[in-house]
């Protein structure tokens, strides 16, 4: 595979939607959209606040957000490591 180009938060969520499923998916999609969904209202609203407070707010709901996706994809990470512990890189020999 050739290495891709670095790629918009969306653009690799819509791949993730596309092309891999896993236990949890639909789980983890909503978690990163609304992570997601924190992070543009922060960038677009940071000249308009007038204190802290908001922002730490978010920070904390993103990070528990994050933990939560986290968990889902660490669980996914760990099913794949199983499903494919025997598949060996570059080899084509049949057996």
């Amino acid at each position: 595979f050739r290495e891709k180009r670095k790629q918009m938060f969306g653009q690799l969520q819509q791949e993730l939607k596309d092309l891999v499923d896993f236990e949890g998916k639909n789980r983890f999609l909503t978690k990163i959209e609304q992570i997601n969904s924190i992070r543009v209202g922060i960038v677009h609203k940071l000249t308009q606040r007038g204190s802290l407070g908001g922002l730490t707010r978010e920070a904390r709901r993103a990070k528990q957000l994050y933990d939560d996706a986290f968990v889902i994809f660490d669980q996914a990470h760990d099913n794949f490591r199983v499903a494919f512990h025997n598949y060996k890189k570059d080899v084509f020999e049949l057996h």
